[in-house]
């Protein structure tokens, strides 16, 4: 099932090269594909429509909206935290480590309590982070709890643990 996600996203990929994108994938998200795409009954022929609304649909979106430009690569991943698919410029990642403990506490304050942020942009962002804290925390997982409890009195070292989960 997996070598028919790969010959469905070569598709898209050939489609976006027209354009002047790269496309890759993780193999974390051919998985998620191959698994939902693939029906008993109809065989994997549900895929191509998988294909469209997990992946095509949301890269669309994207392109329109600019988050990539011509000559960028797309990397699609599968979030299981959040149960959605991810779409990232290649190339992009931030190294973590550069970010000071302050900086992250500040970020982490910001996902725990999106509401007093003053720039309507900002405050969006950070409360559908908010939401999916709150949607991935759910789970039995405690670090979700622990982010949405940051604030200022938050000490270093609970950060730094945060920061290591």
């Amino acid at each position: 099932m997996a070598g028919i996600v790969r010959l469905g996203i070569a598709k898209t990929a050939s489609l976006l090269k027209e354009q002047g994108y790269n496309l890759q994938i993780t193999q974390k998200a051919i998985d998620k594909l191959a698994l939902d795409g693939y029906d008993p009954v109809y065989g994997a022929r549900p895929l191509r429509r998988l294909i469209q609304t997990t992946i095509e649909n949301p890269i669309a979106l994207a392109i329109i909206s600019r988050k990539f430009v011509t000559g960028d690569t797309i990397v699609i991943d599968y979030n299981d935290n959040i149960n959605e698919f991810c779409f990232s410029k290649g190339g992009q990642a931030v190294d973590v480590s550069e970010i000071t403990n302050n900086d992250f506490k500040i970020i982490l304050q910001k996902i725990a309590s999106p509401e007093v942020i003053t720039n309507d942009s900002d405050k969006e962002i950070f409360a559908t982070l908010h939401e999916k804290v709150v949607k991935a925390g759910a789970g039995n997982n405690p670090v979700y709890a622990e982010i949405l409890a940051v604030t200022a009195a938050t000490p270093d070292s609970e950060i730094g643990a945060i920061r290591q989960n």
